[in-house]
Formats: C-alpha cells, structure tokens, sequence
C-alpha cells in the first residue's frame, strides 16, 4: 500500500502522528510515502513547525519545480534569501561525474544516485 497511489492527494505532505516510535515504524510510515514520522510524546510547537516547514518546501517547490529538472531547481532555492542556507541533496537516476559536479556548481552539498543505501543517505544529510 501506499500514501500516493490515488493521485488525487498525491501532492498533499502527509505527516504521521503515532504511538509507535520503534525505527521500523518509522521506516514503513516514510517508505508508504509519509514526508515525516513524529511519535508520542511529541510537543505541539514541535509538530506546527514541522508542518509549517512542509508545507512552505512543498509552497516553494510547486513554486520552482513545474517542468524544471532539480538543478534548475537548485539555482533557484538558493537564490532565494529565504532557502538560501537550506542544504540540498540531489537524488538522481543520472550518473557520472559530470552531473555531480553541475549539481555542486549548482548548490547542492551532495549528490546522490539512485538506487542508493539508507546509510549512504543517512551520511550525507545534514
């Protein structure tokens, strides 16, 4: 099952608000398709900034990404003084060390190919 199958509500942030807050809960919530995973006991300033930081990346990104590749994407969020010192990590099916160059030129601190490991992920996020 996943969150994005419908793609009525496929662009719709869908954070989890559980009880459960083992590693493997978290996991499946994310790879159903989940943007967070918040467990109990969770503060309510914690979940409102949370929420509000979704929902203005997933602002910015309607914003900036209609038909434009990442890097396009990239030059644009770091032009903004608002995303400017947001660190970004490029995930793509695109290989070589060309590309992640331009992705570095274009200011992302990593550059990541898919498929990729959770602990190679895991490094490189800031």
């Amino acid at each position: 099952m996943q969150l994005k199958a419908d793609p009525r509500p496929a662009s719709i942030p869908v954070i989890f608000l559980a009880a459960l807050s083992e590693a493997s809960n978290k996991l499946k919530g994310l790879t159903l398709g989940a943007v967070d995973y918040i467990s109990k006991p969770f503060e309510r300033a914690l979940v409102l900034a949370g929420v509000r930081s979704h929902l203005e990346l997933h602002r910015l990104t309607d914003l900036i990404m209609p038909g434009m590749s990442g890097l396009n994407a990239c030059l644009q969020l770091k032009a903004r003084p608002e995303t400017l010192e947001i660190p970004l990590v490029l995930l793509s099916l695109r290989t070589g060390f060309p590309e992640e160059e331009k992705g570095c030129q274009f200011g992302a601190v990593e550059y990541l190919y898919k498929p990729f490991g959770r602990a190679e992920f895991t490094a490189c996020v800031p």
